[in-house]
């Protein structure tokens, strides 16, 4: 990992580093995330798919299955929200890698990203949600230290498995 100048700089190099993986993957995520993600997708030239949002801001796993049943046969790259940009919503990890084990997709078919630009500075000390961490089937994670670390620039770290 490496210490950005912000958020969108995390998304772009963990897409980047999917993308080196796994050539052939489709990135996917929800309508609700940060523009980077899709941004990363046009600038790698990446197929993309836009994953319906429940009205809180959080994916709809149902649309994400069908979208990887359409794709079994090419690589999954998921985009989680750890909080989103306009909702806040916090998409679940173990549900993503629950819909990506129920249509067929083994360890090696998929990769995680975690964009916790908003909320992974501080989703350990909120209890309601589900904890995300590299003791999970995650490869990689942004935060920024602009939102709640206090640091009067923007700033980001990302961090790769």
């Amino acid at each position: 990992g490496y210490v950005t100048s912000c958020g969108t700089e995390g998304n772009l190099h963990s897409i980047l580093c999917a993308r080196e993986m796994l050539p052939d993957g489709v990135l996917y995520g929800s309508e609700d995330c940060h523009y980077s993600i899709f941004k990363a997708g046009d600038f790698y030239r990446m197929d993309y798919v836009r994953v319906k949002s429940d009205e809180n801001g959080e994916m709809d796993y149902n649309d994400l299955a069908m979208h990887l049943e359409k794709n079994k046969h090419l690589p999954a790259i998921v985009t989680a929200n750890i909080g989103t940009t306009v909702k806040g919503a916090v998409d679940s990890v173990d549900k993503i890698v629950e819909t990506l084990k129920s249509k067929g997709y083994t360890r090696d078919r998929w990769y995680i990203h975690c964009d916790g630009a908003l909320y992974a500075l501080m989703l350990p000390f909120m209890k309601e949600f589900e904890q995300v961490n590299f003791t999970k089937d995650i490869d990689s994670m942004c935060v920024s230290g602009h939102k709640f670390l206090g640091c009067p620039m923007p700033s980001g770290v990302t961090i790769c498995r």
